[in-house]
């Protein structure tokens, strides 16, 4: 091997890094970036560690765990050594498949630092470092909300059963915030003319509600807040409210200001304006998904506040538009925008609609839009050839996007597209799950889904019909690619899903 590295010898740099995908690889022979990937993070499960996008010279290396980051770039083109040695670590050969063990309880919290050299005859210094990866060993609290009016609730499912371990009733219609603290849950609350928060704290595994927080408008779907638990990003039908949640802070739970945005809606509909919002990582940049009216055929637009000026002004990214549902005018809707772990790419998914008598557009489905954040230009616009999706969401390591949705011919699924960088063609379809061979009515079927820390899993739920009267949650290895739990029975018209993932 030509690599002659004196680790004792390099300067490393421990500084707080937000994302889990922590980068620093360097192209291998074949011009990939190789990957070593943690199946699993989850205590009680076993761990094997996996090399992928080897060149065909390599299929071995040296991994190294460690418990600090760190910063270091190697020469040779060789990559930069995100791992620290100046703080514990071990080193162990790894191959293509390499299990390591049932990941202990007692690691409950634990936080890891892991990366490989992998060795490659085809490159100059006969070997290259994979990207690095933040694991963080924890047992996620999965939350599922029911926004039929008749049986408001939202449920605790307990990811070592997969049941339902509690049921909290008057929770109104959005989807919900856990802290980074994972002691707090926020819930928007989106029915007609609301303009509040629940609070919900953790303890033990389950939930206590502790009171309603006032908001200056009607709040929408889906916020974000900051990675270091201060601050709270909530959509409203006319603005962006800003909220402090630092308990430390004697403005703890207060509405500091709100960001004006490019389209507005009102307090007892929701149909435009704001829907989502989604921070980069760094807390830097907020994305906006919106409901707008359109001139058809047209583009759409996603918001952009740059969070580093004191006083941001929303910038609006044009992105194609696979169609509109005309309700007194050509409405494009977008109900779910999420950032990629390391911040780089930004995903948004239409709501579609098949084609027909009240809606245009829409021969390839809904589009999933794909945003450069670095440029904030629109770099892919997903066919899904598929309808009614309420959520997208990128697994952790930004390998993946999964959508919920029907095809065209109404049967259930969730298409897996491939999200990863470091391919030659990402961006493209690679996997369906599919939930029935019935199909489902117009609205009805898998509506939103979301990923498990590690990747390793995802859950999605299914909105009742006539043909599949249970309203019903699922559980997909996406390891096996296949179900694996369900269907749990949940409440009518289950249209959120959310996991803790850190």
């Amino acid at each position: 091997m030509k690599i002659a590295i004196c680790l004792s010898s390099i300067l490393i740099l421990t500084t707080s890094v937000a994302a889990e995908d922590l980068g620093g690889g360097g192209p291998a022979s074949h011009g990939l970036v190789p990957q070593l990937i943690a199946d699993n993070w989850i205590p009680g499960r076993a761990l094997t560690l996996h090399l992928k996008n080897l060149p065909p010279s390599a299929s071995s290396g040296l991994v190294v765990i460690g418990t600090a980051p760190g910063n270091v770039s190697l020469p040779g083109n060789v990559g930069t050594l995100m791992v620290s040695f100046a703080h514990p670590f071990f080193l162990l050969p790894v191959g293509i498949q390499t299990p390591l063990l049932t990941i202990p309880p007692a690691l409950e919290g634990s936080t890891f630092f892991i990366q490989a050299l992998i060795f490659d005859a085809g490159h100059a210094s006969g070997g290259v470092l994979t990207d690095a990866t933040r694991v963080d060993i924890f047992t996620p609290m999965i939350l599922e909300a029911n926004t039929r009016q008749s049986s408001n609730n939202l449920k605790v499912i307990d990811m070592a059963t997969f049941s339902v371990i509690q049921t909290l009733s008057n929770y109104r219609g959005g989807s919900y915030n856990f802290t980074p603290d994972h002691k707090s849950v926020y819930v928007c609350e989106c029915e007609m003319n609301l303009t509040r928060l629940a609070w919900y704290t953790i303890q033990n595994g389950l939930l206590t509600f502790q009171k309603y927080i006032p908001l200056s408008g009607a709040a929408r779907y889906h916020g974000d807040i900051t990675r270091d638990g201060k601050l709270y990003y909530v959509p409203l039908h006319d603005g962006i409210a800003v909220l402090d949640v630092d308990p430390n802070s004697p403005g703890f739970q207060t509405e500091i200001k709100k960001l004006p945005v490019s389209f507005t809606g009102n307090t007892s509909t929701i149909f435009t304006g704001p829907m989502d919002c989604t921070l980069t990582p760094d807390g830097k940049k907020l994305y906006v998904a919106y409901g707008e009216t359109i001139t058809w055929p047209g583009n759409s637009h996603i918001g952009v506040f740059d969070l580093s000026m004191i006083n941001p002004t929303e910038k609006l990214i044009q992105v194609t538009t696979g169609g509109v549902v005309t309700l007194g005018g050509d409405l494009a809707t977008r109900s779910s925008i999420e950032s990629s772990a390391n911040g780089r790419y930004v995903a948004a998914v239409e709501f579609g609609f098949s084609p027909g008598l009240f809606s245009k557009g829409f021969q390839n489905g809904a589009l999933v839009n794909v945003i450069d954040t670095l440029t904030d230009t629109e770099i892919a616009a997903v066919k899904t050839f598929g309808y009614s999706q309420d959520h997208v969401a990128f697994d952790r390591m930004g390998r993946n996007l999964y959508v919920a949705q029907t095809d065209i011919n109404g049967n259930g699924e969730v298409i897996r597209v491939d999200a990863d960088h470091r391919h030659m063609q990402p961006y493209t379809i690679i996997k369906k799950y599919t939930f029935s061979t019935q199909p489902y009515s117009a609205t009805c079927g898998p509506r939103a889904v979301d990923s498990t820390p590690d990747g390793s899993e995802i859950y999605v739920t299914v909105v009742e019909d006539n043909n599949h009267p249970t309203p019903s949650c699922f559980r997909i290895d996406t390891w096996q690619d296949k179900i694996t739990g369900g269907p749990l029975t949940v409440a009518s018209l289950p249209a959120n899903i959310r996991i803790q993932q850190r």
